[in-house]
């Protein structure tokens, strides 16, 4: 019998932190800023240009990535390979806090998130995790993302998801 790999979602590992604690309790720390600016654009670091309050964001072209997130991608990456499988990633990533109020589709999410990290692991190599963390502070710019995000990862908890077998990037 051979067993495959299984991996415990890494999101699982977060899920705790991130259902615990609300920005409101982290804004209210002794190492926190001040006041929590509803919108940073062109403030240092800050990439994300989207301060929308819905989840999904503003999405004009409907391809189901955010339109700044899309357009950070178009310039940062400009390989086709890399910009489809960042694309492949932030369309997932953008489903699963869209859906994070339905359990099912959240476990969907997370299975198709596996297929997207090994689609990053295999066309970006060992850079991949702090690209896609690149992105996903970008999508958790907004307490009702940061919160969606929560909600999500407490509904993937409790699962088991095995490792994404075969050819994990798909075409556009």
């Amino acid at each position: 019998m051979t067993h495959r790999p299984r991996y415990l979602s890494l999101i699982l590992l977060t899920a705790i932190s991130a259902s615990t604690y609300s920005i409101e309790a982290v804004a209210g720390s002794p190492d926190a800023p001040a006041a929590i600016v509803d919108n940073q654009a062109g403030r240092p670091g800050v990439k994300s240009t989207d301060f929308d309050s819905s989840i999904g964001g503003i999405d004009r072209n409907e391809d189901g990535i955010r339109d700044d997130i899309e357009t950070y991608i178009d310039r940062t990456y400009p390989d086709p390979r890399q910009n489809a499988a960042m694309k492949q990633y932030a369309r997932i990533q953008q489903r699963y806090l869209i859906d994070a109020d339905d359990r099912s589709k959240t476990v969907t999410s997370t299975r198709v998130l596996y297929q997207s990290f090994k689609c990053l692991r295999d066309t970006l190599g060992n850079s991949w995790v702090a690209k896609s963390k690149d992105l996903l502070a970008m999508f958790l710019n907004t307490e009702p993302r940061f919160a969606a995000y929560g909600r999500a990862m407490d509904n993937s908890a409790g699962e088991l998801y095995e490792a994404f077998e075969g050819e994990a990037c798909i075409a556009s």
